[in-house]
C-alpha cells in the first residue's frame, strides 16, 4: 500500500473516532437522551453481552422482524417528550379515520375512531393528545 492509501485509512478512521467520542461525550453529559439515543459504550457492552450468551442472532431476528412487519403496516415511532416513544398507525377509507397509539413507557393503548376528512384540516393527533393528557390527569395512565 502506499502512504497516501494509508493516510486516508488513518484520516476515516480519526473521523470515526470522534464521531463516537463526540456521541459518547453527548450522552455522557446528558445533551441527548438516553431512552432515545443509547450511548456507543453502551451498545458495545449490550452487543458483546448478546455475544457472550448467545442471544445475538436471536435478537437481531426479531429486530428484523419486527421492522418488517412495521414497514409492512405503515406504523411509524414518534417520541414526544411528555409522552414518550408513540408507535402510530392510521387508517382511513371514505372519511372514518383509524388512529391507534401505543405508549411502550406506560403499556397503553388508545385507539381513536372518527369520521372525518383531513381535506381541510388534521386534528386527530390533536385530539390524540388530548385524550392522553384528560387520561393522564384522571389517574387513569400507568405511572402516572
Amino acid at each position: 500500500m502506499t502512504a497516501r492509501t494509508w493516510y486516508r485509512i488513518g484520516l476515516r478512521l480519526l473521523v470515526v473516532a470522534a464521531v463516537l467520542g463526540l456521541w459518547q461525550l453527548l450522552c455522557t453529559v446528558g445533551a441527548v437522551d438516553s431512552i432515545t439515543v443509547s450511548s456507543p459504550s453502551t451498545v458495545w457492552h449490550q452487543v458483546a453481552t448478546w455475544i457472550s450468551d448467545g442471544s445475538l442472532w436471536p435478537t437481531a431476528l426479531h429486530t428484523l422482524v419486527t421492522f418488517a412487519i412495521g414497514y409492512g403496516l405503515g406504523v411509524q415511532q414518534v417520541f414526544n417528550p411528555q409522552t414518550g416513544i408513540i408507535w402510530d398507525y392510521e387508517g382511513q377509507a371514505f372519511g372514518a379515520r383509524v388512529l391507534n397509539l401505543y405508549f411502550p413507557r406506560t403499556g397503553m393503548s388508545i385507539a381513536l375512531a372518527v369520521n372525518s376528512s383531513t381535506i381541510t384540516n388534521d386534528d386527530l393527533s390533536d385530539l390524540s393528545s388530548s385524550v392522553y393528557q384528560t387520561l393522564q390527569n384522571a389517574g387513569a395512565t400507568p405511572g402516572s
